[in-house]
């Protein structure tokens, strides 16, 4: 599949191959090192990740595949082409364009959907995109890849929309429920171009497709930055805020998910609102609410955990402390502060090795959280000028 930047495709309809349209090439981005007092701590406990030491943040081109006469099997995200299968990364596994499939995974996904829609209804477009990943329901898309990578995705489709001067098209996914709904509207994604097709196929003469649907991605697009901020100003617009009155440290809570429990993450809470932190907890908010309650805040406080993703919602330049359970550092709240220009310190929780399973316990070393708590609220308002 030729490979061409978006000058060079233009006019897109005049084009009449497939073709990888990139928006931008892959970038690796300068962030901030992770400081020395962290690096040691992790390396004391279960040894330090080569990606924190790096300082940087790899991140992939911004590209949309353009094919033609494919078939979509209802709303799995499976396309067939003249050459192949399109697909997603299934595990550690890709199907690359133009490639037939070498994975087992996908070979059952695909005989799924040849006992589903057998004698299926075809319905026939000139044009449209793909807004799902494969065999994936996106109303049980994490928070974090919700955002990273399918919402990300529809709001690049825009940009080529815009750019390229493209009609409007229908975008082939699920029907959006509750706060996924909600966060594709806030973020300029009208209902009214999302296209369920159910238990129906579609050929389609004409087919963009996000690469960005065909990979789990460890760090947020930096141009998905401008969208949060998009997101933020359409929420704050229509609500009276309190940002100037209400504390600016918020914790965030997941005691209300059963993944990775903190045993004494109570006496933490009470701990924090002794120091005036707000406490923020997902459970019974909408979409709208969660965003506005990360608005002007300056420190967030939380657990490795999706809810570090509204982040995003937060001013560039607030400060980010993020709790490791027992040796599982993974790199991606690091890079996601990094690249949206916020600052970030890590404390990871004593042990060196990981949990046997997500549903297991671990227990924060409190008083040593908290000085280093102290130290970094400390280091905050000496540079803000707030008082403590």
């Amino acid at each position: 599949m030729p490979r061409m930047t978006l000058q060079e495709w233009l006019p897109a309809r005049s084009h009449p191959k497939d073709v990888l349209v990139v928006m931008r090439s892959p970038q690796v981005l300068s962030i901030p090192k992770l400081g020395e007092a962290d690096v040691a701590r992790l390396r004391g406990q279960a040894g330090l990740p080569k990606q924190f030491a790096t300082g940087s943040a790899p991140v992939g081109d911004l590209s949309v595949a353009v094919l033609h006469n494919c078939l979509v099997l209802g709303d799995r995200g499976i396309i067939l082409t003249a050459s192949g299968v399109v697909g997603e990364c299934i595990g550690t596994r890709r199907v690359r364009f133009g490639e037939m499939p070498n994975s087992d995974d996908l070979a059952l996904h695909l005989e799924r959907a040849r006992a589903e829609l057998d004698s299926a209804p075809v319905v026939d477009l000139a044009e449209a995109a793909i807004g799902c990943m494969i065999d994936g329901d996106l109303n049980r898309a994490n928070y974090y890849h919700f955002h990273a990578e399918f919402l990300a995705a529809l709001v690049l489709l825009g940009r080529l929309q815009a750019e390229a001067d493209l009609s409007v098209c229908p975008i082939v996914m699920q029907g959006l429920t509750g706060w996924r709904s909600e966060a594709a509207r806030l973020a300029g994604i009208p209902a009214d171009q999302h296209f369920a097709l159910g238990k129906r196929m579609a050929l389609v003469r004409r087919l963009y497709v996000p690469t960005m649907l065909l990979t789990r991605t460890r760090v947020i697009d930096p141009f998905f930055g401008e969208t949060f901020g998009a997101i933020r100003s359409a929420v704050m617009a229509g609500r009276d805020t309190d940002q100037q009155t209400r504390p600016k440290i918020l914790y965030v809570s997941r005691q209300d998910t059963t993944a990775r429990p903190m045993s004494n993450e109570q006496d933490l809470i009470e701990r924090l609102r002794e120091r005036g932190v707000e406490i923020f907890l997902a459970r019974g908010r909408d979409y709208a609410d969660q965003v506005a309650a990360f608005a002007g805040r300056r420190l967030i406080v939380g657990a490795h955990g999706a809810g570090l993703t509204n982040m995003g919602f937060a001013s560039a330049g607030s400060r980010i402390l993020e709790i490791f359970p027992p040796a599982r550092y993974q790199v991606l709240y690091y890079r996601m502060a990094g690249v949206l220009g916020h600052g970030y310190r890590c404390f990871p929780a004593r042990g060196t090795e990981p949990a046997a399973s997500d549903n297991e316990s671990w227990e924060l070393e409190l008083d040593e959280f908290l000085a280093v708590f102290d130290e970094v609220a400390q280091e905050w308002r000496a540079s803000t000028g707030v008082a403590a």
